[in-house]
């Protein structure tokens, strides 16, 4: 009796945390939903569409100076200090900021493009290393299942900033939307502040901590054939990504909508976007891995975005671009995810944290780059002042279906590799399979 008690104790006091995490996540995920949805608003309602290019590039090469500062934060204040210092101090920055944004491109205004996912995606790292810190003791299958729901919680959040993006537009203009995101963004701080005082730091426990790689296995998982493989996933995964983004992007800015219809159109498409991941995350992926594996469930992204992105070399309307943009967004952040975290399972458990950042620093941000920089030699060298409205965008069409094509036929390569190592991998490995939501 007395260890059934200690047992519903123990799995009450990881619930405890896992909600404290789940509450984290929600909320900072509806502030950089509400934040991005007045961005877009503004920067699409005139001429920003043309510095597009140039924020992306930006972006590119600013991820890891951010990741760095970010990183120097926490060695100066630690950890825990350092995630509330950073959501605080961006929360002011967006709250200073709200009165003074104007729509369109500009110095300002593309550098608050930028700022947005960088920041943000610092922000997001270190939320869900709380995670890591308040749940490395649990077992395995609450582990699973605690990540489940934090990432369930990610994709409400979505939802919740969308909908606040929705009822604003009926009312205020997006600089107040960017204010009601700070104000998220600040509460996200007091829940991290009283999660850190109801649970003390704790020692990690050293089964889960790899250690850090030499240099040897930098050189290794560099001249791996699978690593090599992966980073050119990545690198057309993120052009397929970025060049769906324009297209979603373009027929905003050529529609000649007011600063609130932006809004209300952005906030929806993203409302669908979480709706979307929520219900393939909860009710579809399981079936699919059961069924068809991991291998397989790697093609169903790029195979469904070959299928309707095909339809875009016949008809450019607004309705397709969107439904291809929520497409993307609505499987990435839900089955493709979840799949491609377990990709990684077929390298030995000391080179993983090398090829991710390979994949991920490399391949993904050399993908972005080529499509930044195609988008803005055609913006320079063709559109030049030209109006968006009816413009011929068939080229970035096809240039976005060779990349799925190449996407599919390099997934399909390396799906032997990936099936011989789930087959031997068994309980007893360090699996990747916790799905982290796209952010």
């Amino acid at each position: 009796m007395q260890h059934a008690a200690e047992q519903r104790v123990q799995v009450t006091d990881w619930s405890r945390r896992t909600a404290y995490v789940a509450g984290s996540i929600l909320l900072l995920t509806g502030a950089f939903v509400a934040v991005k949805t007045a961005r877009d608003a503004l920067y699409f309602q005139a001429d920003g569409l043309f510095d597009l290019p140039k924020a992306y590039l930006a972006i590119t090469l600013l991820s890891l100076p951010v990741a760095a500062v970010m990183l120097e934060l926490m060695r100066h204040f630690g950890a825990r200090p350092a995630r509330v210092i950073a959501n605080l101090g961006f929360a002011l920055l967006l709250l200073l900021f709200a009165p003074f944004a104007r729509p369109g491109g500009g110095v300002v205004m593309t550098l608050f493009f930028i700022l947005v996912p960088l920041v943000f995606g610092v922000l997001f790292s270190a939320s869900w290393l709380l995670g890591a810190d308040l749940l490395d003791r649990a077992p395995r299958k609450r582990l699973a299942k605690s990540y489940g729901q934090i990432g369930a919680a990610s994709l409400l959040g979505g939802m919740l900033g969308a909908g606040l993006g929705h009822l604003c537009a009926r009312h205020v203009d997006p600089q107040a939307l960017i204010a009601l995101g700070a104000l998220l963004l600040a509460s996200v701080s007091g829940v991290q502040v009283v999660t850190h005082r109801r649970y003390p730091v704790q020692r990690l426990a050293s089964s889960r901590n790899p250690g850090r790689p030499g240099p040897m296995e930098v050189l290794a998982a560099g001249r791996d054939r699978y690593t090599q493989l992966l980073v050119l996933i990545a690198t057309a995964t993120a052009l397929v990504g970025v060049l769906i983004e324009f297209q979603f992007y373009m027929a905003a800015a050529s529609s000649g909508q007011s600063g609130r219809e932006n809004m209300q159109f952005f906030s929806s498409v993203y409302f669908i976007v979480s709706l979307i991941g929520l219900v393939v995350q909860i009710q579809v992926m399981p079936w699919v891995q059961n069924r068809i594996g991991i291998q397989r469930s790697l093609l169903i992204l790029p195979s469904v975005l070959l299928g309707a992105a095909s339809a875009l070399l016949f008809s450019s309307a607004v309705a397709l671009r969107t439904l291809l943009r929520i497409t993307e967004g609505g499987l990435k952040s839900s089955i493709h995810r979840a799949n491609w975290e377990q990709a990684y399972i077929a390298l030995p458990p000391t080179r993983r944290p090398v090829a991710k950042l390979l994949v991920d620093g490399a391949g993904a941000r050399l993908g972005e780059g080529l499509a930044a920089g195609m988008l803005q030699i055609w913006l320079s060298v063709v559109v030049m002042d030209r109006s968006l409205v009816g413009l011929d965008v068939r080229w970035v069409t096809a240039v976005l279906l060779v990349a799925v094509i190449v996407w599919i036929a390099i997934t399909r390569s390396i799906g032997w590799t990936l099936t011989a190592c789930l087959a031997v991998a068994g309980e007893a490995e360090e699996r990747l399979d916790i799905p982290l939501p796209e952010t």
